[in-house]
């Protein structure tokens, strides 16, 4: 019965040396009321950081989820070995190595988020509307000022995360998959420079044609064969008409020396 209305009277002597609201601390001090109304905007700073931090994660993990879909798609789309190249398995595996990372990511900052949850509420309950009357002691504030800076420290590792899944996001853009349309162009494309390449190499290794000779070129070789042609029938007619001489001509009279002839008189 006493300690009732020690109570009622306490929460009295509050009511009294409370003006506009606010508790007016006796000796100068700040009442536990407006300490509690600066304890509320850290919280609300806290949670409008933790909604932001949150909704950067929320738009990383919808893009990535677009690309990781459309390379699935793609990939089970394509049927013709040829058109599917191993550069395109290479992109949807990086795809979908950011899309593990940033699920994990997410792992990590909904166990930041229950930490924080707990911190938050915790300054909110230790500012309820009673302990609103209660003066602001030593170890009341040493304990709001050090669940505050733990929560200040867990939502900035959720700004971290949340960055980090944003880097993985636009690195797995970057990396998309082709589409069935451009695969086909490429195939394209390389067809057509693989034929011209060959045509090339024909051009270059093949037996190079022979050059039509000039009419000045054509006219010298006329006139040299003339002139061989020329030099062998007269070489031909030498030797027949020497040929002929030796065989009409007749056998020579050789003459009996002079000398002989008188002896012989002189004998007859």
């Amino acid at each position: 019965m006493v300690f009732a209305r020690g109570v009622t009277l306490y929460i009295l002597v509050a009511g009294l040396c409370s003006i506009g609201g606010k508790s007016s601390s006796h000796w100068g001090r700040i009442s536990r009321s407006e300490y509690c109304t600066t304890v509320a905007k850290s919280v609300r700073a806290i949670n409008t950081r933790y909604a932001n931090a949150w909704h950067t994660f929320e738009v990383a993990l919808k893009r990535t989820s677009v690309v990781k879909g459309k390379c699935d798609e793609d990939v089970k789309k394509v049927s013709d070995d040829e058109i599917t190249d191993v550069a395109d398995s290479g992109k949807k595996r990086v795809v979908d190595e950011y899309y593990n990372a940033i699920m994990y990511v997410g792992t990590e900052i909904r166990n930041y988020e229950r930490d924080l949850h707990k911190l938050t509420v915790y300054l909110k309950d230790r500012c309820g509307f009673w302990l609103s009357f209660m003066p602001v002691t030593i170890s009341f504030k040493r304990s709001i000022e050090e669940t505050t800076a733990e929560a200040t420290g867990k939502v900035s590792k959720i700004e971290t995360l949340s960055g980090d899944a944003a880097s993985y996001a636009a690195d797995a853009a970057n990396d998309e998959c082709s589409t069935v349309e451009d695969k086909r162009r490429e195939k394209e494309a390389g067809a057509g420079e693989d034929t011209s390449g060959k045509q090339n190499e024909e051009t270059s290794d093949g037996p190079v044609p022979e050059s039509p000779e000039s009419p000045t070129s054509m006219d010298e070789q006329r006139e040299e064969k003339r002139s061989t042609d020329t030099a062998k029938g007269d070489t031909d007619s030498s030797q027949e008409g020497l040929g002929e001489k030796t065989a009409d001509e007749e056998p020579a009279v050789v003459a009996e020396p002079a000398v002989g002839k008188e002896a012989q008189a002189e004998v007859d």
